[in-house]
Parts: C-alpha cells; sequence; structure tokens
C-alpha cells in the first residue's frame, strides 16, 4: 500500500503530464493525507482533461 506523499507525488505526475496543474490544485494534492481521498484522485489523473473533473466527488 502506497503512504499519502507517495499517493499524492503520483496524481500530482499524472496531472502535471498530461495539462498545467494550478498551484491551488498542486497545494491540494501535496498537503492531503488522506489515502481515501488520493487515491481516486490518483485514478482519475490519467483521464481528467481538468481539475474540476480531478477533485469530482464519487459518483455512486
Amino acid at each position: 500500500m502506497q503512504d499519502s506523499f507517495e499517493c499524492g507525488r503520483n496524481v500530482h505526475a499524472a496531472s502535471v503530464s498530461s495539462h498545467q496543474l494550478p498551484d491551488d490544485a498542486r497545494e491540494r494534492i501535496t498537503t492531503c493525507t488522506d489515502l481515501d481521498t488520493l487515491a481516486p484522485w490518483r485514478d482519475r489523473a490519467i483521464t481528467v482533461t481538468d481539475e474540476e473533473d480531478l477533485f469530482a466527488p464519487e459518483k455512486d
């Protein structure tokens, strides 16, 4: 299992590789320590096209 730092780093890397990440989004990712929050962000970071989609709540 990844620690929160590693998971956040993966979200950040995936987001930056596909498009520019605003400073506030970068800070939100790098300061988050909750793995249950970071894991969906990590998964979405590969396919989303904007910050709003990255941080969207989980759909049931």
